[in-house]
């Protein structure tokens, strides 16, 4: 039997989980400020960039990533006003 991953939040925020086109996420809102963060799957994908692009460092290898665990990761940036 698979194992279900851990898409727990810390209890004491209490978020609801939805889902969208882009997948599930959760709204949270810190001292009135509000933020969404989306869950982030465990999986492969391929990092760095293509030998074609043209504006490509020479430390911008192509290369494989596993993430392991799946985790939560804020949609946008910290705001200054949420810091």
């Amino acid at each position: 039997m698979k194992k279900q991953p851990n898409l727990d939040f810390p209890s004491a925020l209490n978020p609801k989980k939805r889902r969208d086109f882009k997948g599930l996420y959760i709204k949270l809102t810190i001292n009135s400020i509000p933020q969404c963060f989306r869950w982030i799957k465990p999986g492969q994908f391929i990092m760095g960039s293509p030998e074609t692009e043209s504006w490509k460092n020479k430390d911008e290898n192509q290369h494989k990533v596993t993430l392991s665990k799946g985790f939560w990761m804020a949609d946008t940036a910290c705001t200054q006003q949420l810091w």
